[in-house]
Formats: structure tokens, sequence, C-alpha cells
């Protein structure tokens, strides 16, 4: 499912965490230019994925507050 905001995204999510429904492209020292998604969890700053594999962190760079903010659909992660 799809949601409007962050919250409602972490509230129907096993791991109270939300992921971007839109990617972005992140430039990484051994692959280049890859497209990744926004992981947003409580307590913790938020984090890039990759989009082919979610479950592996983009340890190379962080999004921004507005990467975040520009985000309208989430989804429960």
């Amino acid at each position: 499912m799809i949601y409007d905001s962050i919250s409602e995204a972490s509230a129907n999510s096993r791991r109270r965490a939300a992921i971007s429904d839109e990617e972005f492209d992140v430039n990484t020292r051994a692959c280049g230019k890859v497209k990744a998604m926004i992981v947003v969890e409580s307590g913790v700053t938020p984090y890039f994925v990759y989009k082919t594999c979610q479950s592996i962190k983009v340890t190379e760079e962080r999004p921004s507050s507005s990467d975040v903010d520009h985000v309208r659909k989430w989804r429960a992660y």
C-alpha cells in the first residue's frame, strides 16, 4: 500500500519504518550512479538503500532533509 505520510507508513510496518515510493540517483565509489530509495526509521537518521536490493544500505551518501521532504508517497518497510 502507498501512504501520503511517513507516520502512516511507519505505523503499518513491522519494523516501524517507511520507504520512499520514488527513487533517487546516488553516486557510489564502486558502482558509480545507482538508483536508491530513502528509508526513515524511528530514532534513526534517514538513509538510502539500493532500489534493486532494499535490504542493503548505501553507505557513501545520506539523504538531505529536503530530499525527505520532497517525497510525497511512502510505503511500509
